[in-house]
């Protein structure tokens, strides 16, 4: 092949987003804080410690929750996943179901790309 001779190479891209938001559910209503609270749609509260979080842009297929963290003592579980929210379980340090404000990490793609 001649060297003034350029081919384009094309491959399929991810395209990835991440998304950190505080939850403050101690309030009355649960409530997003921080720089990405503008990626949450709403926060929906199914119980003592139970929360669903719904994201503004859904990702092409299902996120992959990366990261939670109770501010005071405490722990994060994620119940459920899907490309539009994460359902998680907040409980305090004896393991028993609380309201306490915690963070939460999110990963997905924007792209779809097949395997």
């Amino acid at each position: 092949m001649s060297k003034d001779r350029k081919r384009s190479i094309t491959t399929a891209q991810v395209s990835l987003r991440t998304l950190v938001v505080k939850v403050a559910s101690t309030a009355t209503v649960p409530v997003a804080e921080s720089f990405d609270r503008f990626g949450i749609a709403s926060i929906t509260d199914l119980g003592v410690g139970n929360f669903t979080v719904i994201f503004k842009a859904p990702f092409e297929r299902d996120c992959l929750p990366v990261g939670g963290l109770v501010f005071g003592a405490g722990a994060v579980e994620v119940t459920a996943v899907a490309y539009d929210r994460v359902t998680v379980q907040v409980s305090d340090l004896a393991g028993a179901a609380a309201d306490l404000d915690f963070s939460l990490q999110i990963m997905g793609s924007d792209s779809r790309f097949d395997y």
